[in-house]
């Protein structure tokens, strides 16, 4: 393996996350540099995906927690049948007026001005969340991202969508609606079993 493909993971010895992809890398034998973060002296590589500003970076961390709150509801909405999908769609916009709103606070000058090397922290959670918008919307039915009501994200996803290193990436629009429906199914499915299940033998579960 290239010395530019060599793979860098950092982590901390208590965190879950990074101790799932380190035994994933041994599992499959790929070799890594392991680089242990203390949270309150993090690496400057690691922090290089966050602003140099106190305050902005905690800004970002905000943000980037609230964002994983909008995903599960995202993922919820997909996932869920339609008497359940519509509280849940409910939740997502009020969510993403909230992004809205706050975007005003990252651009103030109106779209944002995005290239490759800039991106940070921020930047690649908006991609993994609303890069595949098109196919989320295709899925659910409904305009998840409006331009008369989120047209700064929506600016700004169009934005990251069209750097080529994002682009890369990106699934098949037809793809990710095949599996996205796929999974629904499958999940609705296993919803109904356990249902039955629970309502016509509960005691089954009480040692579970």
């Amino acid at each position: 393996m290239g010395e530019e493909n060599k793979v860098t993971l950092h982590g901390m010895w208590a965190s879950t996350c990074s101790k799932r992809v380190e035994l994933a890398l041994k599992i499959k034998g790929i070799p890594y540099d392991y680089v242990e973060e203390e949270l309150s002296n993090k690496s400057p590589l690691l922090l290089k995906l966050l602003p140099d500003d106190p305050y902005e970076r905690a800004k970002v961390r905000f943000w980037a927690s609230y964002l994983q709150q909008l995903l599960d509801s995202i993922g919820k909405a997909i996932t869920s049948d339609e008497e359940a999908r519509e509280r849940t769609l409910k939740e997502v916009f009020e969510k993403l007026n909230v992004v809205e709103k706050g975007m005003k606070d990252f651009f103030p000058g109106g779209s944002p001005i995005i290239r490759s090397e800039n991106m940070g922290l921020y930047d690649i959670l908006i991609v993994a969340i609303f890069g595949p918008y098109r196919a989320q919307e295709e899925v659910l039915g409904v305009k998840i991202l409006d331009p008369e009501r989120n047209l700064l994200l929506l600016s700004w996803v169009t934005a990251l969508n069209e750097l080529p290193v994002v682009k890369e990436g990106t699934p098949p629009r037809e793809k990710l609606v095949t599996s996205s429906v796929h999974h629904t199914k499958q999940h609705q499915t296993y919803s109904t079993m356990t249902e039955v299940l629970v309502s016509s033998s509960p005691q089954c579960f009480l040692f579970v």
